[in-house]
């Protein structure tokens, strides 16, 4: 408490947390900070055509891209799926 400072740059997007002058957390230091768009399913489609060397996730499991199973209860995602991922590091924390 009071001694506190936030260090935040734009491009690329990074933000260093500090603490009596010491960087106690980054946020996306190594830069994998992902948005994951929306999409509907027309445009999986198409994307699947387009010849690429990319892989991921959807491309090896798309079951239950655009709705889920818990239990009784049906999630309908009529967007896909969306996520957000960032790197988060804690300086200095013991591992």
């Amino acid at each position: 408490p009071g001694d506190c400072s936030v260090r935040l740059r734009h491009r690329p997007f990074e933000l260093d947390i500090q603490a009596q002058g010491r960087i106690i957390q980054r946020l996306n230091s190594r830069h994998f900070l992902n948005f994951e768009q929306h999409r509907e399913k027309s445009d999986m489609r198409s994307q699947k055509q387009r010849s690429s060397n990319l892989l991921d996730a959807t491309d090896i499991d798309s079951s239950d891209l655009w709705e889920e199973a818990f239990g009784e209860h049906i999630d309908s995602k009529p967007w896909g799926p969306s996520a957000v991922g960032m790197d988060v590091v804690f300086e200095h924390a013991p591992v």
